[in-house]
């Protein structure tokens, strides 16, 4: 019985693990798709194949002026795949491409210590 205990339990484990897997080509897909879309739209639009854009002025630090665009695509329910762009007249350049965790992060108040047996 344990041998088919954890047989079930490393295909449950291999089917989570594959599912992240497509999950996570399905978002960079998207991404990409967005990206095409940017690339070729003349003007940066607040929402591409129903991902929000957020795209702002900016400065850099030698005085140049470029455009600021992010979007994320979700992965599932905790995850999603956070893209940051910068784009000038020379073109544009892959700030960010990375999984995030979409989940709040709550400190603990205390710590827990060990007391023994």
């Amino acid at each position: 019985m344990i041998t088919l205990a954890q047989a079930t339990a490393d295909r449950n484990l291999s089917d989570e693990a594959a599912r992240m897997m497509v999950n996570y080509y399905e978002a960079d897909t998207l991404a990409e798709h967005v990206l095409a879309e940017l690339l070729a739209a003349h003007q940066i639009p607040g929402r591409v194949l129903g991902v929000d854009i957020f795209a702002e002025e900016m400065e850099s630090t030698e005085g140049n002026v470029y455009t600021f665009v992010s979007y994320a695509c979700p992965v599932n329910e905790i995850k999603e795949l956070a893209v940051e762009l910068a784009f000038d007249d020379a073109g544009h350049e892959i700030l960010l491409w990375s999984l995030r965790d979409t989940t709040e992060w709550v400190p603990e108040n205390e710590i827990q210590f060990f007391e023994g047996f």
